[in-house]
């Protein structure tokens, strides 16, 4: 501690700000939310586009002109399906055991329990599940949308209760995504939204205008969760409840380039990059609290949990696990060299890195203070743990 020996030592707490992998703020703490875990499945393709899980628990992931599946009870992919134009949609439809289909525009695929069979649609792409019907934008005109029949995807006679259909006005672009949300369907299209609700016993689905002009949405970013629709576009993420807003995310910054998304609950989980690198952001969607998986992804999809396809592999989110935070570069609110005495942990921390100026240290099992040692003018520190951190504080001299 040369040349601080007659300086005060000063104290910092730094875990109210710092990045989240794996953790969330709970009662004051950061705790476990999420993890990673391999789903030991072979023969998985090694790039994807979309993935669904049936009812049954079978795994059905597009790629390419191709459709895959592996089912709950055997842990092999294997090419399901062929011939399509390009990458398929999927529609679960009702309770009905493995009841769901697959389209591209052109081709339509009835798929069951047991058994595959082409089906006679109109041609569809982005297909949504709502009040009982399949709803789906005509591939011939983008901004189109079509609905079957009551309880019926595969049948679209038109008439008072059977099939129809409306079409969007053209100044906010081709209708990307359909999003069903309580008794809302979000029409998401390249530059805002439109909604259909539906009205009477007859289900009279009457179109509303919104005022959500925006820049370009990335339209595989669009779902649902907290009661509201969350989207990215250019400029960032944003949701709409009946008024479009920004959605402001504690520790979205350094977050680009997101791809897609999928929502359960009050939970947002959007793969893109942080930083440059691949990652999966889970964003809390009634306050805005981030956290982070530090894995890249092309897409993904919900079953009891979030499932992602990253290069030939599946993973799951599974809830707790050991997580990870970490301060970033910081200088403890003070500019020059200090010397960072020592570390206090409050809780638990499975192992403690800190690193300046190319020096590091690394701490095991780490409960209460640590000896440290290091001089410099930035540091950054970090701390694995399994159960709970409610304090990080940084002991430290600095030349006045």
């Amino acid at each position: 501690m040369s040349g601080f020996s007659r300086v005060r030592t000063q104290r910092r707490e730094l875990l109210a700000s710092g990045r989240l992998f794996g953790l969330r703020r709970s009662g004051g703490a950061l705790v476990p939310a999420f993890s990673r875990v391999t789903v030991q499945t072979a023969g998985v393709p090694a790039e994807a586009k979309r993935m669904v899980v049936s009812a049954s628990g079978d795994l059905y992931l597009s790629s390419g002109s191709m459709i895959y599946r592996s089912t709950a009870s055997v842990n092999t992919m294997f090419m399901f399906s062929s011939g399509f134009a390009v990458p398929p949609y999927f529609v679960k439809l009702y309770d009905d055991g493995n009841y769901m289909l697959a389209v591209d525009g052109v081709k339509a695929l009835e798929i069951r329990t047991n058994s595959a069979q082409l089906a006679e649609l109109p041609a569809l792409v982005a297909p949504a599940l709502h009040y009982s019907r399949m709803f789906a934008v005509d591939n011939d005109d983008r901004y189109t949308v079509r609905w079957s029949q009551p309880g019926d995807a595969l049948g679209w006679e038109y008439g008072l209760n059977g099939a129809g259909y409306v079409k969007v006005d053209a100044s906010r672009g081709e209708i990307k995504r359909l999003i069903s949300c309580g008794n809302r369907l979000y029409i998401v299209c390249g530059k805002g939204l439109f909604v259909m609700r539906a009205y009477g016993d007859a289900e009279d689905f009457r179109l509303e205008n919104t005022d959500t002009d925006t820049d370009e949405i990335i339209e595989d970013t669009a779902a649902a969760c907290a009661g509201k629709l969350f989207f990215f576009t250019q400029s960032g993420l944003w949701t709409y409840d009946g008024t479009l807003r920004r959605f402001e995310a504690d520790g979205l910054e350094g977050f680009s380039a997101p791809v897609c998304a999928a929502a359960v609950g009050s939970d947002y989980f959007v793969c893109g990059q942080l930083d440059g690198s691949g990652a999966i952001a889970c964003i809390d969607g009634r306050d805005g609290s981030v956290s982070y998986i530090d894995e890249p992804a092309d897409c993904c999809c919900l079953s009891e949990e979030l499932l992602f396809h990253k290069s030939g592999e599946i993973f799951r989110l599974a809830a707790g696990g050991t997580g990870r935070w970490e301060s970033g570069a910081t200088d403890f609110g003070c500019s020059g060299v200090k010397y960072l005495d020592g570390i206090e942990v409050n809780g638990a921390a499975e192992k403690l890195t800190v690193t300046s100026g190319g020096r590091t240290r690394v701490f095991t099992d780490v409960r209460g203070r640590v000896k440290v040692g290091l001089e410099g003018g930035f540091f950054e520190i970090a701390a694995e743990t399994s159960s709970a951190l409610r304090g990080i504080t940084a002991c430290f001299a600095a030349r006045g």
